[in-house]
């Protein structure tokens, strides 16, 4: 296993409490259309479906992990199903500087 140099994980609280709380509301509107039985049922179909989709975005979005190796740089998005990897020996060194970037919620210092 190649040893670690850096390891860092960003929880997103903008991403996360936003659509933690559509996911709330989808549930409870899906519980109000499941005990009215007069509700149209087309609406508890687009609610669900809403709620897969928002706990998909959830699980995909909530955070970034940076892992730099011996020979790569990795970037996973949540538990790690969305990554990339680039390998240390491409990246230019001199086509950067030490700067403070702010990149949608997270604070990147590269």
């Amino acid at each position: 296993m190649p040893k670690i140099f850096y390891k860092e994980k960003i929880i997103s609280y903008v991403i996360s409490i936003p659509i933690g709380m559509l996911i709330i509301l989808c549930m409870i509107g899906v519980g109000f259309i499941i005990a009215d039985e007069n509700a149209n049922q087309l609406i508890l179909l687009g609610l669900l479906g809403s709620l897969i989709v928002l706990i998909l975005l959830f699980y995909h979005l909530y955070k970034l992990e940076i892992i730099v190796d011996e020979s790569h740089l990795h970037l996973r998005l949540g538990k790690g199903n969305l990554g990339k990897r680039f390998l240390l020996s491409e990246i230019e060194i001199d086509s950067f500087s030490e700067k403070d970037y702010v990149v949608l919620w997270y604070r990147l210092e590269i």
